[in-house]
C-alpha cells in the first residue's frame, strides 16, 4: 500500500506541475531596451574622459622615473669601468635622440 501512495503522490505532483505550466501567463519585462547600448557607451565615455588625465599624468611620471633609473644605471656602469668623457657624451646623445623619441 505504501508503494501505491507514493505513485499517487508522484502523479499528483506531475499533474499539478503540468497544470501550472499550461496555465502560466506570459511574463513581460518592464525594461525598455531601446537604445540601451548607446546609454552604456555614453556613460563609459563620460567616465573614461575623467580617468584619462589621471592615467596620463601617472604614466608620464612613470616614464620619466624609469628613464632616470635607466640613465643612472648606464652612467654608473660607465663610471665603474672608467669610461672617458667622450663616451659619456655619446651615450647621453644616444639616450636623448634614440630612447626618448616621441
Amino acid at each position: 500500500m505504501n508503494g501505491r501512495t507514493n505513485k499517487r503522490k508522484q502523479l499528483f505532483v506531475a499533474i499539478t506541475m503540468l497544470g501550472l505550466l499550461l496555465c502560466s501567463a506570459e511574463a513581460f519585462s518592464a525594461i525598455n531596451n531601446a537604445g540601451i547600448m548607446d546609454t552604456v557607451l555614453n556613460r563609459f565615455k563620460t567616465n573614461a574622459s575623467l580617468w584619462a588625465s589621471i592615467i596620463e599624468s601617472v604614466a608620464t611620471r612613470l616614464f620619466w622615473t624609469l628613464a632616470l633609473i635607466s640613465m643612472v644605471w648606464t652612467f654608473g656602469m660607465m663610471a665603474l669601468r672608467k669610461a672617458d668623457i667622450g663616451e659619456f657624451f655619446a651615450k647621453l646623445i644616444r639616450f636623448t635622440v634614440l630612447e626618448f623619441r616621441v
